[in-house]
C-alpha cells in the first residue's frame, strides 16, 4: 500500500509541498509548557521574505486546521519560496495581546507532472 505525503515540514523548518495538492496541518501551541486554548494564526507564503505582497495566506485557529487548497498553489511556478506562521493570542498574565512568529523558512514547491 502506498501512503502519499503531499506536504512535509522537516526538523529544520523546510516545508516541501507538491504544487496543486491539497494539504493541511494543525498546530500544538504552548506557552511555558501550557497548551493555548484560544489563538488565531496566519500561514503566509512569499516569493522572498522581504517582499511586501503575499503569494497566499491562510488563516486558522485552535479549532480549525490550516488548509492549503489546490487553487492556492496550482498556478505557481515550482521552486523555492518562504513561509511563516504568525500566532496571535491574549496573555491573561500580561493582560495583552501577544504576537509570535514561527519562521521564516524555505518552502519548496515541487512540480506536478500530471496536473
Amino acid at each position: 500500500m502506498m501512503i502519499i505525503y503531499p506536504f512535509s515540514i522537516a526538523d529544520n523548518g523546510v516545508l516541501t509541498h507538491t504544487r496543486g495538492d491539497t494539504a493541511q496541518f494543525k498546530l500544538n501551541v504552548q506557552v511555558d509548557g501550557v497548551p493555548l486554548t484560544s489563538y488565531n494564526a496566519t500561514f503566509s507564503v512569499k516569493q522572498y521574505p522581504d517582499d511586501t505582497s503575499y503569494l497566499y495566506q491562510v488563516t486558522f485557529n485552535q479549532s480549525t486546521p490550516c488548509i492549503i487548497t489546490h487553487d492556492l498553489t496550482a498556478g505557481l511556478p515550482y521552486g523555492t519560496y518562504w513561509w511563516d506562521v504568525q500566532i496571535v493570542y491574549f496573555d491573561s498574565q500580561e493582560q495583552s495581546t501577544q504576537y509570535k512568529t514561527v519562521g521564516a523558512y524555505p518552502y519548496i514547491l515541487k512540480p506536478d507532472v500530471t496536473g
